[in-house]
């Protein structure tokens, strides 16, 4: 093989490789925000959702993120950025957080501050006694 046909093997491989990537991040993409068919029970009672008896602390439950607001009220929602999907956090400051790019949502899943444009999917949740339900 020369140089010339070494160049444009390399050139077909790195196309490839590029668009193979980019068809799976954006396929990402498209589900991102994307309802997921879920109907959660949590004990509250039990040790690994202790910290959920704490105003401000959140936890992470097959991708969907549970907070106990400041407010005292649970909020859940999907737990990943509508931007880029990075992991959100909340913040005591009553929002949910992207570390990444630093796009903000409302506890409501509303857009506070991009470069996300688009609301995170929000869930409805339930407590009764120490059972935090979370569903669609």
């Amino acid at each position: 093989m020369n140089r010339k046909e070494f160049l444009a093997q390399l050139g077909v491989s790195s196309l490839l490789f590029t668009a193979m990537q980019c068809t799976q991040s954006c396929t990402h993409k498209e589900n991102m925000g994307q309802p997921i068919n879920t109907d959660l029970y949590i004990d509250l009672s039990k040790p690994e959702y202790a910290v959920l008896k704490t105003p401000g602390s959140f936890i992470f439950i097959k991708e969907i993120i549970v907070a106990f607001t400041i407010h005292q009220t649970f909020i859940a929602a999907s737990a990943r950025c509508t931007h880029e999907g990075s992991l959100l956090a909340y913040y005591p400051s009553d929002i949910l957080f992207c570390g990444k790019h630093g796009a903000s949502f409302a506890t409501d899943g509303t857009v506070l501050q991009g470069p996300a444009q688009v609301p995170l999917k929000m869930y409805k949740t339930q407590l009764s006694g120490s059972i935090l339900r979370v569903f669609a």
